[in-house]
C-alpha cells in the first residue's frame, strides 16, 4: 500500500509496445477457430471483445508513449 503523500505514478514507466503484436497471435487464433467450429462459437466473440480490449489498450500506450516523448517528462 502507498503512502498518502506518496506522488508516484500507479503506471509503469515505461511501456514496452513489442508485445502488442504478440499478443495479437492468440487473438486472431482463438476468432478463427471459433469461426471455423473447432471452438463453439462464443469463443469467436470473446475473441472479438478481447480485439476491442487490445485495440484500445495500444491506442492508451501509444498516446502516453507519443505525449512523454513530446513532452520530456516522464510521470
Amino acid at each position: 500500500m502507498r503512502a498518502p503523500n506518496d506522488n508516484t505514478p500507479a503506471l509503469l514507466k515505461r511501456v514496452n509496445l513489442i508485445w502488442y503484436p504478440v499478443t495479437l497471435v492468440p487473438i486472431a487464433a482463438l476468432l478463427y477457430l471459433g469461426v471455423t467450429g473447432t471452438l463453439p462459437f462464443f469463443a469467436a466473440i470473446i475473441a472479438i471483445f478481447f480485439f476491442f480490449f487490445w485495440f484500445f489498450s495500444l491506442l492508451f500506450a501509444l498516446y502516453e508513449t507519443f505525449k512523454r516523448r513530446k513532452t520530456g517528462t516522464f510521470r
